[in-house]
């Protein structure tokens, strides 16, 4: 009698049959979540929703951001080990990404990080600025957002506000900063 052998793939077997022949391992495969997968786990009676990052030693995992049943949210930290992790439902990714926005952050899958969302006003609406004065200083300045490309780089430059006290502080820092560079 022959006997040959193989490594069986790593999951749960559930069926081995032989079919035409061949022999058939029926099997599901292990979980293997990558960075930015979107994951539950359950334990110790806490159901828990998080954005998966990477593992950290033997089964425990590092997230972007982890949210309790009970909605505490933790972001940028470990995760706990031991605990069966699955994909999430349309619905619990729904529950997690509401979340983010309550607490004013979103999920930026293509850097694969959490980002604050920072206000920008309407098309035609108001906003605050940044611009120099007859007297040489940083003033703050009010404008109507076009979405034209200066709007657009005062927007990613840092330079728009939604309040005249935030681009203030900003005026007075550069203003003290450049006063100060001798």
């Amino acid at each position: 009698m022959k006997q040959q052998t193989f490594t069986a793939p790593a999951g749960k077997i559930t069926n081995v049959s032989i079919k035409d022949n061949k022999v058939v391992v029926e099997y599901e495969p292990e979980f293997e979540p990558k960075d930015g997968d979107f994951v539950v786990g359950f334990k110790n009676k806490t159901l828990f929703l998080s954005i998966y990052k990477d593992v950290l030693g033997t089964d425990c995992f590092n997230y972007h951001v982890m949210m309790t049943g009970f909605g505490s949210r933790w972001y940028n930290n470990w995760g706990v080990n031991g605990v069966a992790l699955r994909y999430m439902t349309n619905d619990e990714k729904q529950l997690l990404l509401d979340a983010l926005k309550k607490d004013g952050k979103r999920w930026n899958a293509e850097k694969k990080r959490v980002e604050e969302i920072r206000w920008r006003a309407e098309e035609g609406g108001l906003y605050y600025t940044t611009n120099i004065g007859s007297n040489g200083m940083l003033n703050p300045y009010q404008d109507i957002d076009a979405y034209c490309s200066v709007d657009n780089n005062r927007y990613n430059l840092g330079r728009y506000f939604q309040h005249k006290s935030d681009a203030q502080r900003l005026c007075d820092l550069l203003n003290e900063t450049v006063k100060n560079f001798k």
